[in-house]
């Protein structure tokens, strides 16, 4: 009984050899592999790497369209102010003004107005967007203090001024704000009523940059 109790185990045990080769692993319950398979596994990834490569090429289309297109002159004149360092933006602005409030709510105008004429995303111009917006409300990121010495600001400088490098345009400081401040006891104007690229000679910017040490 016993000797027929083994080698009924064993042939139990040859059947199921022979039907795991027959049909792949018993434990697993997959079938191998086989050579078709692994041209659909080839032709698979190489239309995946197409798919990417071809994403790839429109995106990058897609971005060097985008830095071609003209900026307006309001936001290529914030751009310039924001990359500035704390004194020269100050010269841009009377003295009786938040100038850090100024800075950014003729950024927050400029690119609004221009996002409603254009037909592209400027994604670098939204990061810097929304950094500004990340400490609205938060009275110490926008004191005179903040502008000299928060590393807040000098992120805000540094996205400028790679929007402004990303698109070819100067990063000298730009002439005085163009709009009309009024105090309690002043009046203030720059005089200019455009902020043109145009108008902004290289004579103008060397002047300009040449008062600073008079």
């Amino acid at each position: 009984m016993r000797l027929g109790g083994l080698a009924g185990e064993g042939a139990g045990r040859a059947d199921v050899d022979k039907c795991t080769k027959r049909h792949g692993s018993a434990q697993s319950g997959q079938r191998p592999l086989r050579r078709s398979d692994g041209h659909s596994l080839r032709s698979s990834a190489m239309t995946a790497l197409r798919d990417e490569a071809d994403f790839t090429v429109s995106a990058l289309s897609e971005y060097l369209l985008t830095m071609k297109e003209k900026l307006s002159p309001d936001l290529i004149w914030s751009l310039r102010a924001l990359a500035q360092n704390a004194s020269v933006q100050r010269e841009l602005y009377p003295d009786f003004v938040v100038v850090a409030d100024e800075l950014v709510l003729d950024y927050y105008d400029a690119l609004t107005k221009y996002k409603e004429k254009s037909q592209f995303q400027h994604a670098d111009l939204e990061v810097l967007d929304a950094h500004i917006a990340s400490k609205s409300g938060i009275l110490e990121f926008w004191t005179d203090e903040a502008l000299d010495r928060s590393a807040f600001w000098n992120v805000i400088r540094q996205q400028a001024k790679q929007a402004l490098k990303a698109r070819d345009l100067s990063m000298f400081a730009p002439h005085a704000s163009t709009s009309t401040y009024v105090s309690e006891h002043e009046v203030w104007t720059s005089g200019r009523n455009t902020e043109e690229p145009v108008n902004d000679t290289q004579g103008s910017i060397l002047s300009r940059f040449f008062s600073r040490f008079r």
